[in-house]
């Protein structure tokens, strides 16, 4: 199944933001800072897979947050769920496209 996101950038939130439809995900970037992430997301995955044979792309729910001792100021971030996807789009002038593989979704077994 193919997941269609708007990508609500970050020049179109206000103080109190509008609640999000379905299918939209807020970013913390502009819409065209946002575009030259997906763009090298999408090439480095698409070379990754091509030269390795092996999908490098996962889609990521959850996360545990910790900090390596109690002087630490920055927090440590690891998914805990990786959902293998594929990112596609026809042109440069559409959207990209977010798609499960169907590969198993797996736990973060380094936990």
């Amino acid at each position: 199944p193919q997941i269609n996101l708007v990508v609500v950038p970050l020049e179109a939130l206000h103080d109190e933001p509008e609640p999000l439809k379905p299918g939209q995900v807020r970013t913390g970037y502009t819409a065209a800072k946002l575009e030259s992430r997906m763009t090298a997301t999408y090439r480095s995955a698409r070379t990754f897979l091509q030269e390795q044979g092996v999908n490098s792309l996962f889609l990521t729910l959850g996360f545990l947050e910790w900090y390596e001792d109690a002087s630490s100021r920055a927090p440590k971030r690891a998914p805990l769920l990786l959902v293998p996807v594929s990112l596609e789009r026809a042109n440069v002038r559409e959207r990209f496209h977010l798609t499960y593989t169907g590969d198993e979704v797996i736990g973060n077994h380094s936990l």
